[in-house]
């Protein structure tokens, strides 16, 4: 339900040559790379693209963001241009009008497609302690920020990148994997479930991940939306996933002190929660579900229908 169709994928993979080939036009040896959530294969048909354009020899983002939206309007491809240049990284966002897909585009960003081959390592060494697999568990987390307008970062959510971070370093962490745990379960404490051995928070050995999905989005839920002190304690998946003091990293904001922080894999100077400024209302979303999937139910009462029925209250 969650995944495109054959028929999804490939129209936006149309309107992605569409872009490639406006942006050739006017600088032709440019590159047009793809990250985000479309990159790693973690999308829905709702998921925006992002792109980012590299190598057309023009290192001001405004000029080339500018002049790629006057194209794509002028030859009526699009329809709700938005140009957010004032932005720590300019983009611009529009809906492409045949498919109505949406697309972010960036200039000269390139840790965005250094992100995506990270994601993918981090997929891969997950899978194999996780039987079903990280992709279809982002999925679900990012359908219940989507549905809830917080998975935007100019708008104050949580982005593709930040999140799958959290989900990482969460999977990583998650108490079913430490040692005491893993050797409970061998013993035939967890059903005589086999779990396997691989390496966690910093080279201790682990057993394999909570295999019930459930159990682990209420855990996660749990986590990011109560037991995390995220005034003083931030998270990040390196090293096999860690928490950290938000003070010793640098990342406290004495005037935000509330902030969500996830240190970047990729560069540990970069906190991408950073501008999620409107954490309070994910912690909220989040801390909301985990009341909700663990109340005891009415005799007679669905938690599907409950979760259904609530579900606007969560906004």
């Amino acid at each position: 339900m969650l995944e495109p169709t054959a028929e999804e994928v490939e129209s936006r993979a149309r309107s992605m040559r569409t872009v490639r080939e406006v942006v050739h036009s006017i600088w032709p040896q440019a590159e047009v790379l793809v990250f985000g959530s479309y990159e790693t294969g973690l999308y829905t048909p709702a998921s925006d693209t992002d792109i980012v354009v590299c190598g057309a020899g023009l290192n001001d983002p405004t000029k080339g963001l500018k002049a790629l939206a006057h194209a794509l309007t002028q030859r009526q491809l699009v329809r709700n241009m938005q140009q957010v240049l004032t932005a720590r990284v300019p983009i611009i966002k529009f809906e492409m009008l045949e498919s109505g897909l949406a697309f972010d585009v960036a200039w000269e960003q390139r840790s965005g497609p250094a992100g995506a081959a990270m994601v993918f390592l981090t997929q891969r060494e997950l899978n194999e302690v996780y039987a079903g697999g990280i992709g279809s568990y982002s999925l679900i987390i990012m359908v219940f920020l989507t549905q809830r307008e917080l998975n935007e970062v100019y708008a104050g959510g949580i982005g593709s990148y930040s999140l799958i971070i959290m989900v990482a370093a969460f999977l990583q962490m998650h108490a079913s994997r430490r040692p005491a745990a893993a050797a409970a379960g061998s013993g035939g404490g967890n059903g005589g479930r086999k779990r396997g051995r691989s390496s966690v928070g910093g080279g201790e050995l682990a057993g394999a991940l909570e295999a019930n999905l459930g159990l682990l989005l209420v855990d996660f839920m749990r986590l990011y939306g109560r037991a995390l002190n995220m005034s003083e304690v931030g998270v990040t998946c390196s090293n096999g996933g860690c928490f950290y003091s938000k003070a010793a990293k640098g990342f406290k904001d004495g005037g935000r002190p509330h902030l969500l922080s996830v240190q970047d894999p990729l560069d540990a100077a970069n906190d991408t929660a950073r501008n999620s400024w409107n954490i309070k209302t994910v912690r909220q979303v989040f801390d909301h579900a985990y009341q909700l999937l663990t109340a005891p139910c009415a005799p007679g009462e669905s938690l599907l229908g409950r979760s259904s029925a609530s579900a606007e209250s969560c906004v």
